[in-house]
């Protein structure tokens, strides 16, 4: 089914579950017929949001394709890298859209225009997408369609890219302030322009429409087993220590995996061999907490606490997927996926991090470490029997990595 009749049947499907007259107000159907002719964008895009020309990457390509390459390993994969193929990478994760721009017309321009907003400062305060320091939004890109019009979608950054504490941009980390199923919620739910209310249907092959707004900020459930039991956006920082997929639980799919599974068809093979030896290159910015004297102490702390016989190495990960008894959260997610458990995910930079566990259910790392919150969050029963200055100083150490 296409995702304009899709769209329109939940749209339909909604006011005929409460008995309203269609008529009433003006329809789906007559509302994007409007923003076609109107070729309707929001107003803070202009000059805010760069066109992807496939002209300027072509070089790009051909020189990738020429260069010599060296082959990285990240668990049982080999993938190719080299200098062409990381720049290439990069201005793919910030500028290509993956196939969402196809969705444009027929669901997404209605989902910006139901958002009401006219500020890209609004977008930013109320739904989490970022605005460098340029004005520019992180994450959205235009791209020029056949018949001569641009139509928008969201790249890699959109989810993965963040601002630190300076306003500077840092991409491999999560953007944990993005409100996904917010902006949705909006959309298909409570605009009055679109007739009725919530009903059967599902977005993104998973998530029941009157749940979206449980789903964040800087959660999304894309497992499609119509039960809400969603994930927080992982950091990509670390990959190359994975032993499996790139998922924040236990899939066990080849990195790249994750690029078609985010952005709906599979791109050419030399886009995502570009991409991914990118993603595999990604290091993230220094930390200026890493002396703190109290970080200093913390790491013995963290040694003396058996840390380490998981989160092992550079990358404060073994890449190990653990079974679920073991760490013993969210089952009801684990349940649904193969192998039952959840891979080991890097520690470095949780500074830029707003959650913690694989769910995002806890919303501090001091609280990870309090036996208190075993009473509504189970598992992960680590450091809680420390001494409360141990635990201060624990949480500092992993805060400067």
């Amino acid at each position: 089914m296409r995702p304009a009749t899709i769209a329109k049947a939940l749209l339909l499907a909604s006011a005929a579950a409460v008995g309203l007259a269609v008529s009433q107000q003006e329809t789906y159907d007559a509302l994007s017929a409007r923003l076609e002719r109107e070729s309707w964008v929001p107003p803070y895009f202009a000059g805010r949001v760069p066109i992807f020309d496939p002209r300027q990457h072509e070089p790009l390509v051909a020189a990738m394709r020429q260069e010599p390459f060296e082959e990285v390993r990240a668990g049982r994969y080999a993938y190719r890298t080299s200098p062409a193929r990381i720049e290439l990478g990069r201005r793919l994760f910030e500028t290509y859209d993956w196939g969402t721009a196809e969705t444009w017309r027929p669901a997404q321009r209605y989902t910006w225009y139901s958002l009401g907003l006219t500020t890209a400062e609004e977008l930013q305060a109320r739904y989490g997408v970022r605005v460098r320091p340029d004005g520019t939004l992180l994450g959205l890109t235009g791209i020029v369609a056949q018949d001569g019009k641009t139509d928008y979608g969201w790249t890699c950054a959109m989810c993965h890219g963040t601002l630190d504490s300076e306003g500077r941009v840092v991409l491999g980390s999560p953007n944990h302030k993005l409100a996904y199923g917010l902006m949705h919620h909006r959309a298909l739910v409570t605009h009055p322009s679109r007739p009725g209310a919530p009903g059967p249907g599902f977005i993104d092959k998973d998530t029941p429409l009157a749940d979206l707004i449980s789903l964040g900020p800087g959660r999304i459930d894309m497992n499609g087993d119509r039960r809400v039991n969603a994930v927080k956006i992982p950091s990509l920082w670390g990959l190359r220590s994975l032993r499996s997929g790139i998922f924040a639980n236990g899939s066990i799919g080849n990195i790249w995996m994750g690029i078609p599974h985010n952005g709906g068809p599979f791109p050419a093979s030399d886009l995502i061999e570009a991409v991914v030896a990118y993603v595999l290159s990604l290091e993230p910015p220094p930390n200026p907490a890493a002396a703190a004297p109290a970080a200093v102490r913390g790491r013995k702390v963290f040694e003396g606490a058996g840390c380490a016989s998981c989160h092992a190495g550079g990358d404060y990960t073994n890449g190990e997927v653990i079974p679920l008894p073991v760490i013993g959260t969210d089952p009801s997610r684990a349940a649904v996926e193969f192998p039952k458990g959840y891979k080991v995910p890097s520690l470095r930079r949780l500074d830029l991090q707003q959650m913690f566990l694989h769910d995002g259910s806890v919303d501090a790392l001091a609280l990870l470490f309090s036996k208190e919150r075993l009473n509504r969050i189970k598992g992960h029963e680590y450091g809680l029997d420390l001494a409360p200055k141990e635990k201060d100083d624990l949480v500092a150490f992993l805060l400067s990595l």
